[in-house]
């Protein structure tokens, strides 16, 4: 952050139905955000209107025994459980730590990083491009129940594992190896995390050395730490009712919009964090 959201305080855009956001306004007093445009955006969740949703149906699973993999009632008792998510992007081992009840997914080539930590994963799933160019046979990996997704589709195979997890009944999420590559493929992933928000999901997705997490219509509290980098960004037009508290630039019922970030570069100070946005979606950057 710089000097530039001290004249913003006092300056989310929800979009999707599945949060329960109030849809008074805050009352943007002082907000030097007066004026921007954003014109021609829809605000409304990318609930797949119009798509064709090619491919979306898993047709072709093979089923090789998973033991978490449930299609029954069974799966009710996951929510307080964890649904690991697995690309093939670089993480470091310690953010993988599943314990018993928690589901492991490897999207397409996140299962050579799984291979690498010896751990099978309950499921693989996607097109298998990736894999393929590997010369992984996918259909002789033993032990794994396989959902094979055809290259023509609307998901990708991350949105199509966190589909997979919450038809599981898991409410929780944690997914790594997700950026650092194609950067198209980083920001899809990033909207994924948007998705699970706005479905009342909780997610965390770790890079090498930081954690993102969006939160819709919602507060979040962290422990202090000394030192420390943070940033909030607008993941919809206007964010609106934001506050910071504990950190070396705060806000009070401020409205972030997405065309000016003065929600970079914050700082933990040693204190307690709060961080609450009345309406709309925050996308939350903690360094590690």
């Amino acid at each position: 952050m710089n000097s530039d959201r001290e004249k913003n305080k006092g300056s989310s855009d929800k979009g999707s139905s599945n949060k329960g956001c109030s849809n008074k306004d805050s009352s943007n007093k002082g907000s030097s955000n007066k004026g921007s445009s954003n014109k021609g955006s829809s605000n409304k969740d990318s609930s797949n209107k119009g798509s064709s949703n090619k491919g979306n149906t898993n047709k072709g699973s093979t089923n090789k025994g998973s033991n978490n993999r449930s299609n029954s009632n069974e799966n009710k008792g996951n929510k307080n459980k964890t649904c690991y998510i697995v690309g093939a992007g670089d993480f470091r081992e310690s953010f993988f730590k599943p314990v018993e009840g928690d589901y492991v997914i490897a999207a397409d080539a996140g299962y050579l990083a799984l291979e690498r930590l010896h751990y099978t994963p309950d499921v693989l799933l996607g097109d298998f491009d990736s894999l393929g160019e590997k010369g992984v046979d996918v259909d002789k990996i033993p032990g794994t129940y396989v959902i094979r997704l055809p290259k023509e589709k609307d998901d990708t195979d991350m949105l199509a594992a966190i589909r997979e997890g919450m038809a599981q009944g898991y409410e929780n999420f944690i997914i790594l190896g997700a950026t650092g590559g194609r950067v198209d493929h980083s920001i899809a992933n990033m909207q994924c995390l948007v998705f699970l928000s706005r479905q009342n999901r909780t997610c965390k997705l770790y890079g090498d050395n930081y954690e993102m997490q969006v939160l819709t219509c919602d507060s979040l509290h962290l422990p202090a730490q000394e030192h420390g980098i943070l940033a909030v960004f607008s993941v919809g037009d206007t964010a609106k009712g934001v506050t910071l508290k504990g950190l070396k630039y705060e806000l009070e019922d401020a409205n972030l919009t997405n065309d000016f970030p003065v929600g970079v570069s914050n700082e933990f100070t040693g204190q307690d964090v709060t961080i609450e946005v009345k309406k709309g979606s925050l996308l939350i950057i903690r360094y590690l």
